[in-house]
């Protein structure tokens, strides 16, 4: 889930012709390695508000969608506990946080990113993009469940969606996950030595995406011509 959007494509392009200016955010990440298991208990302990979140977990059997208990179990819509030994990959996210898991044999590799995380690394000085991805499938009423939604599709079948209060009291007719895409630049600190190649110690003035943050699902009407065709261009497809 890396690819830009027309919006952010266009502030690259501004950038690159002398145009770019420093945002005021900062981003920090920090690893969190270990088994699944042991890192959510970590993550947890220090950010108990990550209770609640929404978990995308990758098993060799199937893709799971579930929540994030406070006891640190992953459990899908009808209440079955994802267990953490059949997760190869997983992304986790709040609104202010994310948590990112890759297994490596018996133990994982793991980053928890976002603007409020410190004792690890940070980027300073960016700006902020929302970017969308139009999950699939429309919504079917008759197999939603309190805090899930259901979207179904001739290609996926049905998917019960975590969502929040808020999305489970609209009557939309599809889901979008939002994301948000952090833009660094590389400005120059100096006046360029025309006498010298060396373009980069001053930097090209151009802007890019250092990273993409999951932040939230959200309700979303899907218009259609009398084709069958969407009418919301740029929209992709998650």
């Amino acid at each position: 889930m890396s690819a830009t959007t027309t919006a952010v494509s266009t502030a690259a392009t501004s950038a690159a012709a002398g145009g770019a200016t420093a945002g005021d955010l900062r981003l920090g990440w920090r690893r969190v390695d270990g088994p699944l298991a042991d890192v959510l208990r970590v993550v947890l302990a220090e950010r108990p508000s990550f209770a609640g979140a929404t978990a995308l977990l990758s098993t060799p059997s199937a893709f799971r969608l579930a929540r994030l208990a406070a006891d640190g179990t992953c459990v899908t819509a009808d209440g079955t506990p994802v267990h953490p030994d059949d997760v190869f990959e997983g992304r986790l996210f709040t609104a202010d946080v994310e948590l990112r898991w890759v297994r490596r044999l018996a133990t994982g590799d793991g980053v928890l990113l976002g603007e409020d995380v410190t004792g690890g690394a940070e980027a300073t000085g960016l700006a902020a993009h929302d970017g969308h991805y139009l999950l699939w499938g429309e919504h079917t009423p008759a197999a939603d469940q309190p805090g899930w939604r259901g979207l179904s599709s001739q290609r996926i079948g049905l998917l019960l969606v975590p969502v929040d209060d808020d999305v489970a009291a609209t009557t939309t007719n599809r889901l979008r996950l939002v994301v948000r895409e952090y833009l660094a630049y590389d400005l120059p600190t100096a006046e360029p030595d025309p006498s010298t190649d060396a373009l980069d110690a001053h930097g090209h003035g151009n802007a890019y995406v250092l990273d993409e943050r999951l932040v939230r699902v959200e309700a979303y009407e899907f218009a259609r011509h009398a084709s069958g065709q969407g009418t919301n261009p740029g929209e992709r497809h998650g």
